[in-house]
């Protein structure tokens, strides 16, 4: 058994949040199953949120065991005089400035009690609130974990400590000065890539000869991939991929555009099974992220392949090569499970083949030509679906990470469909792309993309194991209770300086027998 506890300080409504993102941190790393953590997620939210608006301060409890999590917040406030008033839907006596940012809509409370097994509240005017739930807890089933497409070098390793701060997962560590990644926690993201400037980290491909010829096959490329060429037009790199051997070139985003279109029709259908925003699995690394880090969303996942993989299945009876913009692409697209047929290439790779083809070639006008055939839409940045649909189009790790949270907690209103991109201007901003997302958006902004159908899931989405400590609940627990004391007496700096980005991560590795020393470096030094 463990405890936690978080402050909450009234009227900051800058870091509203912060309390019940701690909570979910210790209750993923325990494995607690998704639909449960969504029901904890929403009552500690929505009280978190009351002490926010209402409040002068208050604070967060949680006591967790193998079969539940109990849950007390309590506030220094005005107390509420009416509870049984407070209690209906719709009832708020938020002030103006919440109901300006969005909240106070009066389903706090309500929404406490239906996520909870038990629920309980205590208010006395004039001295505040006290609001407890216990939500009983359920194992997290385990997913088969995948490969981890990044590659370390580590003799091009200056040990900068920059991919340490980027890693929005906290999967990179250093060890004797050299990069490593904890395969169950990395997304596969582009985000530690971007950071390193001395080409310590890169994409791991299984055949390394230069690209030569394309046998007589279709090719497919991401549409950024056709303005990544300073010197030529589309038209012209449509040449030089037709020169090196493709009888058909055809973009990703036409499965893109076909999947946003399926995906909104869901979001609109009988068939949704859950409440709140549905999630188009465009990007997926983005669908790894909810996997192994916001399982209580799967089943706001569109029950559809990604972009990449509704390629692989269109083309499942004939010889493909593809172009793949990012590690997970590369990994869903991986030419194991299809040998001889399927060829990955990265675009550095295939860029080099484009390159020698060009040489000689007049640079044309930027933006000029289009793909054989594809001549239903254009596109600049993605359209939407539909013009009047609600659809949210998020880029970047960090607000991405922002509005999961926000749909974890049921408070991403008035949306119908989320699309969500890792890489800063979705797969423009891929780092495997050297060329600017901008430049590369201009220069190929005429180009017309037209819709491939979407293909449903034969598999449903499943919860990566993560952040979990051990299979064992108990054990788990026991754990946790060892990380934190450890990180209490860590000097709390995060500098990364002992290999792990933060002090919680240096304790974790330490219990769990990564490293060898007991604590901090520079705190053994003295």
């Amino acid at each position: 058994m463990t405890a936690v506890n978080f402050p909450i300080v009234g009227g900051d409504f800058a870091s509203a949040g912060a309390a019940s993102r701690g909570l979910k941190e210790q209750l993923t790393r325990l494995g607690v199953a998704g639909e449960v953590l969504r029901r904890v997620m929403i009552a500690a939210y929505e009280a978190e949120m009351n002490v926010v608006i209402h409040a002068r301060r208050g604070r967060l409890w949680a006591r967790l065991n193998s079969g539940r999590i109990d849950m007390e917040v309590v506030d220094e406030g005005p107390g509420i005089p009416d509870v049984q008033q407070a209690m209906r839907e719709g009832w708020s006596t938020a002030p103006a400035e919440a109901r300006a940012l969005g909240f106070g809509a009066g389903m706090g409370l309500p929404n406490i009690r239906k996520a909870s097994d038990l629920f309980e509240i205590d208010s006395q005017p004039g001295k505040g609130t006290r609001v407890r739930s216990t939500i009983h807890l359920l194992k997290l089933a385990a997913a088969e974990s995948l490969r981890n497409a990044i590659e370390t070098r580590p003799e091009s390793c200056r040990s900068c400590l920059a991919c340490l701060a980027a890693c929005p997962t906290r999967a990179m560590r250093l060890k004797d000065g050299r990069p490593q990644i904890l395969e169950h926690l990395c997304i596969n993201c582009t985000a530690c890539l971007a950071s390193c400037r001395y080409g310590a980290l890169g994409l791991r491909e299984e055949d390394l000869s230069e690209v030569e010829a394309i046998a007589v096959e279709p090719l497919v490329v991401p549409l950024p991939f056709l303005g990544a060429f300073p010197q030529a037009g589309p038209t012209l790199v449509l040449a030089a991929l037709r020169a090196l051997g493709a009888r058909e070139v055809r973009l990703t985003e036409e499965w893109e555009a076909g999947l946003l279109e399926e995906a909104l029709r869901f979001a609109r259908g009988p068939l949704r099974r859950a409440p709140g925003p549905v999630l188009a699995p465009v990007c997926p690394a983005v669908v790894n992220l909810v996997e192994t880090h916001f399982p209580s969303l799967l089943p706001q996942l569109a029950p559809y392949l990604s972009p990449v993989e509704a390629v692989r299945d269109e083309f499942s009876l004939q010889a493909l090569t593809v172009v793949a913009a990012c590690p997970e692409q590369y990994i869903a697209l991986h030419p194991g499970s299809l040998p001889g047929r399927l060829r990955v290439l990265s675009p550095a790779r295939a860029s080099a083949a484009v390159a020698r083809a060009l040489k000689g070639k007049s640079a044309v006008p930027a933006g000029s030509g289009q793909p054989p055939d594809r001549t239903e839409g254009r596109h600049g940045v993605l359209s939407q679906p539909d013009p009047g649909a609600r659809v949210l189009r998020i880029t970047g790790l960090s607000p991405v990470l922002r509005a999961l949270e926000k749909a974890e907690a049921s408070a991403l209103t008035g949306v119908e469909l989320l699309v969500l991109y890792a890489c800063d201007q979705g797969c423009w901003g891929s780092p495997l792309f050297p060329e600017d997302p901008f430049l590369a958006q201009n220069r190929a902004s005429a180009v017309v993309v037209g819709q491939a159908p979407a293909f449903p899931r034969s598999r449903p989405f499943q919860a990566r194991p993560g952040l979990r400590l051990d299979e064992n609940m108990p054990a788990a627990i026991r754990k946790l209770a060892l990380i934190d004391e450890l990180t209490r007496r860590l000097p709390g700096r995060d500098c990364g300086i002992c290999g792990a980005p933060t002090c919680a991560c240096r304790a974790e590795d330490i219990v769990l027998g990564r490293v060898d020393g007991q604590g901090c470096p520079l705190e053994e030094e003295k």
